[in-house]
């Protein structure tokens, strides 16, 4: 059921308070798993808050942004 399934690139990103992306035309998907701390993810005009636990899948073809809470930086796998 995973033939052509591809891993592209990935990232463990520790509390960088200033950590932001806004992906507006993605051609693939996007897994982001919260390890730690807080966040924000974004898609389309839908907003979801994001904290440790928190896994997301966001689509390709569809605008979305995602980004660390300042004040509590999460620390993500993607």
């Amino acid at each position: 059921p995973f033939s052509g399934l591809k891993i592209n690139d990935t990232e463990h990103v520790r509390e960088q308070p200033h950590h932001y992306m806004l992906r507006p035309k993605p051609i693939d998907y996007l897994l982001i798993w919260v390890l730690g701390g807080r966040g924000h993810v974004r898609v389309e005009s839908e907003r979801w808050k994001a904290g440790k636990g928190d896994l997301f899948l966001l689509p390709p073809r569809r605008e979305h942004e995602y980004g660390a809470e300042p004040e509590h930086p999460w620390e993500i796998l993607w």
